[in-house]
């Protein structure tokens, strides 16, 4: 037995437009029947598992806040384990007093323009293992991030995730330059765990997916299709290719064997991505980026 990831879209709307996201706003929202034959298959199925975890991800999930208690309340979830990625705006006590309830792992992203909505939530136990903070770093707005950082620090956050943005904004030398005392400062506050976030990264599971708000599976490269998708100067052949080789079935269909899925296709996806991504214009500051981030894990 292995474990199995699913990231499940709830939505493809959001409530923020960051000038680094490369997302697609539509007003496309994940159906009940969906979510039901999920959860059937979840219910059905979790001994075959070591551990599931649900991932909550992608554009902004707490607008569909009522999805996600319809599938902690109804889905079997003794080996589960849930996660949340959230900007944390629409976040209210009566929200997190339900994620807290449920122990979902909670990771929510703040940058120089967003910070100040967390100063507002002291409901929140800064403490808890399933607190993740997401720092997000914009070249553009970096000089900024310092005293943010301060800020952080004041509220005795102890899970920091340092994350840069990679593709959507270029870095010149002085942002890396900034990127790289920013690390410094961080590993001088030793009370704090400190995570860089890698994009050269390995993926971190042979059974991961991805289900879309349509119903679609895809199976997840850590190098997404969705970010991916993003360049225009990826040949459109290149882009149906890699969505091609992504997607596995319908989500009425769940029930087909998700281990048919062979890890050789999952390799072949994610060496093709890994090309397209080093060789696209100013992304070869990927390289230097991850360099800088690994600072973090010495």
């Amino acid at each position: 037995m292995q474990n199995i990831i699913f990231h499940i879209v709830l939505t493809n709307q959001c409530n923020k437009r960051c000038e680094y996201c490369d997302l697609d706003f539509k007003n496309n929202v994940i159906s009940k029947d969906n979510i039901d034959q999920f959860i059937d298959y979840i219910n059905k199925n979790s001994n075959k598992y070591w551990e599931i975890r649900i991932n909550f991800f992608w554009w902004e999930p707490l607008l569909e806040f009522d999805q996600i208690k319809y599938i902690l309340e109804n889905s079997n979830n003794n080996n589960i384990i849930y996660s949340i990625g959230t900007n944390g705006i629409l976040l209210t006590q009566d929200k997190y007093k339900l994620l807290k309830e449920y122990k979902v792992e909670i990771n929510y992203s703040i940058d120089t323009e967003t910070f100040s909505s967390i100063l507002k939530q002291d409901y929140i136990d800064f403490s808890d293992k399933n607190f993740h903070v997401n720092f997000i770093l914009n070249p553009n707005t970096i000089e900024y991030s310092f005293s943010i950082l301060d800020i952080i620090h004041e509220l005795w956050i102890i899970n920091i995730n340092i994350l840069p943005v990679y593709a959507t904004i270029d870095w010149d030398k002085n942002s890396l330059i900034s990127l790289k005392q920013i690390v410094e400062k961080c590993r001088e506050q030793q009370w704090a765990k400190h995570n860089g976030l890698s994009y050269y990264e390995r993926p971190t599971s042979d059974v991961e997916y991805i289900i879309e708000t349509n119903g679609n599976i895809y199976q997840d490269i850590h190098t997404h299709l969705w970010f991916i998708k993003q360049y225009e100067i990826i040949p459109q052949e290149t882009r149906d290719n890699i969505e091609k080789e992504s997607y596995i079935w319908k989500i009425n269909n769940i029930e087909n064997d998700l281990w048919e899925i062979q890890f050789c296709k999952l390799k072949s996806l994610y060496k093709m991505s890994l090309e397209i991504a080093k060789n696209q214009g100013f992304q070869t500051n990927f390289m230097l980026i991850d360099k800088i981030l690994k600072l973090l894990k010495k």
